[in-house]
C-alpha cells in the first residue's frame, strides 16, 4: 500500500503541474458575454405518447445536461448565446437534436417526440439486460481508438482496464484473469476460436493481435462464471463479432508506431457485404526507449477481410480470412541498468555482439452456414483452418560488468563506481522452430420451446503440431563457467527436443435458459460440456448452473450467482517439459467456480452509471506449475499442484463528463497453490496481484468537445518472483509495483455529418489528429530479472541471494505518438 500512496502523490504532483494550462484553456472557452441565465423545460414522449424516463438532455459543446423524470419532464438552466443546440439521447430510441433560439434570461417550454430504434446507435451502452443475466460485460467499440495505445492492439488493451484482468507489460497482447495464466483466456471472433503463437517470449517480439478495432461492432467480456457453450478454458472468454456493414465507407490512420486502413460496404440489394483491414505496426521508435540499445528492425503486418452473402431471410453464408507476417530483427550493442537502494547502489554494464531474427507467421480461413428453419430454430455450421509458422533464432554474446555506485552526496566521486563486484560475459543460442495447422468443423443450433432457450452445439478439431528446439545458455563469471565441475565446460541451460504429433479434440454442450414469471421473475441458466482429448485419453465433464432475478420492479438491481466446474483444454505447451519429454496421461487441470454478483442502475450527477461488483472462489485442482519469465511461460507436466484463488471485483461506469463514457475498476485477490511432493510449502500463483486499480477517463474542453483528453492509469501489485530453480517454482520475493499513466489528446478538424468552411476538408467523413503520452510519469516498470552470478567476495553479497543479483528488466520509458486518422 506504501507504494500504491507514493504512486498516487506523484500524480497528484504532476497534475499539479499541469493544472495551469488546463486554467488556461477554461478561461478563454468561456464567454464572458453570457452571464444571463436561461432556462428551458418540457416534457418527452415517444411515438405513442407515452413519458420516457432517463433521457439524457445535454447542451452540445458544454458540460450542461440533465435526464428526464419518471413523467418523462426535464428542466434546464445555462448561460449562453442564442441559438444552442440540445442532444436528446435514449438507450432505445434514435438520438435527436434540436437548435433553439431564445432571448437571454427568458423562459421556453419544448415538447420533444422520440422514435423507437432497436439498434444501440448513442455513444454509450452501459450494459442490457440479457448481459447482466448471462453474466457478461458488453463493451462500446466505439471506445477503441479513443484509448492511447502502445502496442497497437486496441481491444486487449481495453479489456487490460477491466476488473479481473491484469498486465504488467504495455507492449504485448497478454493478459491474465483472476490469477490465471495467458492461456487460460478463450478468444472468438465470430465464433471462430483465435490462437496466439508459441515461441513469442518478449512483447518485443510480439505483431499484432487478430482482433481489428476498426472491424468490431460487439465485444463481450467475462472474467468467470461463463456458460458451457464457451469452449475449454479456465479463466475468462473474450467474444467479438464483426459488423455487417450496408454502406461504403472506411477509414485511414497513420502515426509514429503504424499505420493502418479499412473500407465497408455492400450490394445495392444489401445480399452481398464486405469488410476488410489492413494494418501495419512498427514499433522501432518505442523500442529505442529501451535500457538495452542497439539496432531494433521490427516489422509487422496483417490483412483480413469478412465477406457475408445473404441468400434469403433464412439462409446466409460468412468468410472470415486472416493473413500475418511478423518479423523481429534485434542487433545489440550495450545496455545499462541501475538498480538497488539509496544505500546500495548497484550499476550493470553489459557489451553485446550477435543478432536475433524471428519471424511468425499465421494464416486463418473460416467459412459459415447459417440456417434458420423457422422462428423458433437455428442452425449454424462452421469450419476452420489455422497455419501458424514459428522461427526464433539468436546468437549473442555479452560482456557485463557490476559494479557499486558512489552515493554520498558531495563526494567527488558521486555517481561513479567505487566498487566492482564482478565481471563475466555469455552466451545465449536459440534455433527453436514451431508448426501447427488446426482443422476444425463444428455446429451450433438454438430453439425456443415457451419459456425455455435451448442451444447446443458440437466440434471437431484435428491437430498437428511439429517443433524443433535447441537453445542453450554459456556463462562464464570471474574465468569460470556456472556450474563449474572442475573438469569439463558445462552449460548453465540447454535444451534440445524434436517433438511431433497429431491429435483429435471432440467437444459438445447442450445449454438451457428459463425465465420463470413475467418482468422479474427467476433467470435460470444450466447446462453441461463435454470434452476428450486422444493424446491423453481423457474424458472430462463439466456441469455449470446460473440463476438472478430482479428484486425491485424498476430492473434498477440484477443479483446473480453461478457455479460449476472449468477444465482447461491441454496443448502442446503445458504437456512437454524444456528437455522435451512428453507427457501424454496427463490430466487437465480443473476449477471449481462460485460467483455472486450484483448489477446497479443509479443516478449520479443526474447522469446515467452502472455499478457491477461480483465475488468469486475458484477451488482449482491438478494444476500443472508453472512459472513466467517475461511473457513466456515454463509449464513443468512432471509435478501436480493444487491451490485456490478468491477475490472480489468492482466497476462502476458511466457518464461523469457528460456525452463520454468513463470508469473504474478495483479488484482485490489472494491466491495460493501447493505443489505436491514439494517441501517448499504454500505459494502465491505467479499471476497473483493482491490489488489491482485502473481507471479510464474522458473529457473534453467546456465549451468544445472537438478537442478530447482521454486519461488511462493503471496500479497492479508486484507478481511474485524467485531465483531460478531447475523444475519448479519458487517466488519468495515480489517485484515493484506496476504503475502507468497514458494520456491521449484528439482534436476533431472535421465531424462526421458536420460541414466545414474547408472544401478539402469536406471531401472526407471526418478528420482527427492525436497526440498521445505514453508513461506520463516516465516511471520505470520491472517486467521480468535477470540473474547475475558473481564470486562471493564482496561486502555486498548480502544483497544477494546464492550470490545472485536479480538485475531488472524494464519496460518502456516516457513516449510520445502522433496520429492522424480520416474517414472516408
Amino acid at each position: 500500500m506504501m507504494s500504491l500512496c507514493k504512486f498516487l502523490i506523484y500524480l497528484c504532483r504532476m497534475l499539479k503541474l499541469i493544472s495551469p494550462i488546463f486554467l488556461i484553456l477554461l478561461f478563454f472557452n468561456y464567454s464572458l458575454l453570457a452571464q444571463t441565465t436561461t432556462k428551458i423545460n418540457g416534457n418527452i414522449v415517444d411515438n405513442s405518447g407515452k413519458a420516457l424516463e432517463l433521457v439524457n438532455i445535454s447542451v452540445t459543446g458544454t458540460n450542461t445536461g440533465t435526464v428526464s423524470d419518471s413523467k418523462g419532464y426535464f428542466e434546464l438552466a445555462f448561460k449562453g448565446k442564442s441559438p444552442v443546440n440540445l442532444s436528446f439521447s435514449h438507450l432505445s430510441y434514435i438520438l435527436k437534436d434540436t437548435s433553439v433560439f431564445f432571448v437571454a434570461g427568458s423562459e421556453i417550454v419544448l415538447n420533444i417526440i422520440l422514435n423507437a430504434n432497436e439498434k444501440q446507435i448513442d455513444e454509450i451502452k452501459i450494459i442490457d439486460e440479457k448481459s447482466k443475466e448471462r453474466g457478461l460485460i458488453k463493451l462500446n467499440p466505439k471506445i477503441l481508438n479513443s484509448i492511447p495505445i502502445i502496442s497497437g492492439n486496441q481491444v486487449q488493451s481495453f479489456i487490460k482496464t477491466l476488473p479481473g484482468v491484469a498486465s504488467v507489460n504495455e507492449m504485448s497482447t497478454v493478459y491474465s484473469v483472476r490469477g490465471g495464466n495467458y492461456d487460460e483466456n478463450l478468444v472468438y471472433i465470430n465464433g471462430f476460436e483465435i490462437f496466439r503463437p508459441v515461441l513469442v517470449q518478449t512483447g518485443k517480439q510480439e505483431g499484432l493481435d487478430m482482433a481489428n478495432s476498426d472491424l468490431i461492432s460487439n465485444i463481450d467480456f467475462s472474467a468467470g462464471g461463463f456458460a458451457v457453450k464457451y469452449g475449454d478454458k479456465m479463466s475468462s472468454v473474450l467474444d467479438m463479432h464483426y459488423k455487417n456493414p450496408v454502406d461504403y465507407k472506411g477509414a485511414a490512420s497513420v502515426g509514429l508506431l503504424g499505420a493502418s486502413i479499412y473500407g465497408e460496404g455492400s450490394s445495392k440489394s444489401r445480399k452481398l457485404s464486405f469488410l476488410g483491414g489492413i494494418r501495419y505496426k512498427n514499433s522501432q521508435y518505442l523500442l529505442n526507449s529501451l535500457e538495452t540499445k542497439g539496432d531494433y528492425k521490427p516489422n509487422f503486418f496483417d490483412a483480413q477481410a469478412y465477406l457475408s452473402y445473404k441468400a434469403s431471410d433464412k439462409f446466409s453464408i460468412g468468410l472470415l480470412s486472416y493473413i500475418a507476417n511478423n518479423n523481429y530483427l534485434f542487433f545489440p550493442e550495450d545496455k545499462t541498468t541501475s538498480f538497488g537502494t539509496v544505500q546500495d547502489a548497484i550499476n550493470l554494464f553489459v557489451d553485446f555482439e550477435g543478432n536475433e531474427i524471428d519471424r511468425f507467421s499465421s494464416v486463418l480461413g473460416g467459412l459459415s452456414f447459417k440456417y434458420k428453419l423457422n422462428r423458433n430454430l437455428n442452425m449454424e455450421f462452421k469450419t476452420s483452418v489455422y497455419t501458424d509458422n514459428e522461427e526464433l533464432k539468436y546468437d549473442i554474446e555479452g560482456r557485463y560488468s557490476l559494479n557499486q555506485l558512489d552515493k554520498q552526496i558531495g563526494s567527488d566521486s558521486f555517481g561513479d563506481s567505487i566498487l566492482n563486484l564482478g565481471i563475466g560475459s555469455f552466451i545465449n543460442h536459440a534455433r527453436n522452430y514451431f508448426e501447427a495447422n488446426i482443422y476444425n468443423v463444428q455446429h451450433k443450433g438454438s430453439c425456443t420451446i415457451k419459456k425455455h432457450y435451448l442451444q447446443w452445439g458440437f466440434k471437431y478439431q484435428n491437430e498437428h503440431v511439429h517443433d524443433k528446439i535447441n537453445e542453450w545458455q554459456l556463462i562464464d563469471s570471474a574465468g569460470y563457467s556456472i556450474p563449474n565441475t572442475g573438469q569439463t565446460i558445462e552449460l548453465a541451460n540447454f535444451y534440445k527436443s524434436e517433438n511431433q504429433f497429431t491429435s483429435n479434440r471432440y467437444s459438445a454442450f447442450i445449454l438451457s435458459e428459463y425465465k420463470s414469471g413475467e418482468g422479474n421473475g427467476w433467470n435460470f441458466e444450466y447446462g453441461i460440456r463435454y470434452q476428450y482429448w486422444d493424446i491423453n485419453k481423457k474424458y472430462n465433464i463439466s456441469p455449470r448452473v446460473a440463476g438472478g432475478f430482479y428484486p425491485g420492479y424498476d430492473k434498477k438491481l440484477y443479483l446473480r450467482f453461478s457455479g460449476g466446474v472449468y477444465y482447461q483444454s491441454l496443448f502442446y505447451k503445458e504437456i512437454i517439459d524444456r528437455s522435451g519429454v512428453l507427457y501424454d496421461n496427463i490430466n487437465s487441470p480443473f476449477s471449481i467456480n462460485i460467483t455472486a454478483s450484483s448489477d446497479y442502475d443509479f443516478l449520479m450527477f443526474n447522469r446515467r452509471f452502472h455499478l457491477k461488483a461480483e465475488l468469486y472462489h475458484k477451488i482449482i485442482n491438478d494444476i500443472i506449475p508453472y512459472s513466467i519469465d517475461n511473457i513466456r511461460i515454463h509449464y513443468y507436466p512432471q509435478k501436480k499442484a493444487n491451490g485456490y484463488v478468491s477475490g472480489i471485483d468492482f466497476r462502476v461506469n458511466g457518464e461523469f463528463v457528460p456525452g463520454v463514457e468513463s470508469w473504474l475498476s478495483v479488484s482485490l485477490m489472494k491466491s495460493e497453490m501447493q505443489i505436491k511432493k514439494d517441501t517448499i510449502g504454500k505459494q502465491p500463483f505467479p499471476n497473483d496481484h493482491p490489488v489491482n486499480i485502473s481507471l479510464f477517463f474522458q473529457d473534453y474542453i467546456p465549451g468544445n468537445d472537438q478537442f478530447k483528453v482521454n486519461l488511462a492509469l493503471v496500479f497492479l501489485s508486484g507478481l511474485p518472483f524467485g531465483p531460478p530453480m531447475e523444475d519448479t517454482y519458487y517466488a519468495p520475493l515480489r517485484m515493484s509495483a506496476y504503475k502507468r499513466v497514458d494520456i491521449g489528446f484528439t482534436a476533431a478538424l472535421k465531424r462526421e455529418g458536420k460541414i466545414s468552411r474547408s472544401n478539402f476538408y469536406n471531401a472526407f467523413r471526418y478528420i482527427n489528429i492525436g497526440l498521445d503520452v505514453f508513461n506520463l510519469l516516465g516511471i520505470d516498470n520491472t517486467i521480468s530479472y535477470n540473474w547475475v552470478t558473481v564470486v562471493p567476495n564482496s561486502s555486498s553479497i548480502e544483497s544477494t541471494i546464492d550470490g545472485q543479483y536479480a538485475v531488472p528488466n524494464h519496460l518502456s520509458a516516457r513516449r510520445v505518438n502522433l496520429r492522424l486518422t480520416v474517414g472516408f
